[in-house]
């Protein structure tokens, strides 16, 4: 993990981190969740621990202050059970695009093997896997440690954490990993990010100049 510090009202909110309610760990930050319209951090998912049972979804006025390796929330214990809980599951939708009508049953075909193919009783329809955050509104993304980082030529990494002004929520820098046997860490700032989506984050930058 990079040891980039934020602005003094900032907060520093590194995937992984112990989080810690009045009575002590009550988990550890497994997730954020933004909104990609503002680029503000709304809520932070906490992963159960000792004190808890399910992951929750803790929103982000909840957090009293954060260092390197440990956010600590102004809540108690009790409190915590009430948050929302979160889940994910994954789900196959027919991919964007496509029209039922398009394909008859007698034009679906399977090839099995070199010489031979079976008709099918019914079409194939495309399908596309998406991932169901429970808890969370839907217009709303949900990034973690290993959310790819990209520009219009590829991959330049993943995501290692977040920094975030303490008065606004808005995120003001990622810190990434950038691929590779060796990783930097390199502080992108908010202004360079063109994008977030559920595929992931996407920059300006080119992999020089990031």
């Amino acid at each position: 993990m990079t040891n980039a510090t934020s602005e003094k009202t900032g907060l520093d909110l590194n995937i992984g981190a112990d989080v810690y309610c009045n009575e002590g760990r009550c988990g550890k930050l497994i997730r954020v969740v933004i909104d990609p319209r503002t680029q503000r951090v709304t809520d932070l998912i906490v992963e159960k621990g000792f004190l808890q049972k399910e992951d929750r979804v803790i929103p982000v006025t909840a957090v009293d202050e954060t260092t390197g390796e440990m956010i600590r929330l102004k809540v108690d214990a009790a409190a915590f059970q009430d948050f929302e809980e979160y889940d994910e599951t994954s789900v196959r939708l027919p991919a964007a695009g496509y029209r039922g009508d398009r394909y008859h049953t007698n034009e679906v075909v399977y090839l099995m093997g070199r010489y031979r193919a079976v008709f099918v009783e019914e079409p194939v329809v495309p399908t596309v896997e998406h991932e169901i955050h429970e808890g969370v509104p839907t217009k709303l993304d949900v990034i973690g440690a290993g959310t790819p980082v990209r520009n219009v030529l590829g991959d330049l990494g993943e995501v290692d954490h977040l920094l975030i002004n303490s008065d606004t929520n808005r995120i003001t820098h990622l810190v990434v990993k950038t691929k590779g046997l060796f990783s930097d860490y390199p502080i992108v700032p908010i202004a360079d990010v063109r994008e977030i989506d559920e595929e992931g984050i996407f920059l300006r930058l080119s992999e020089e100049e990031l």
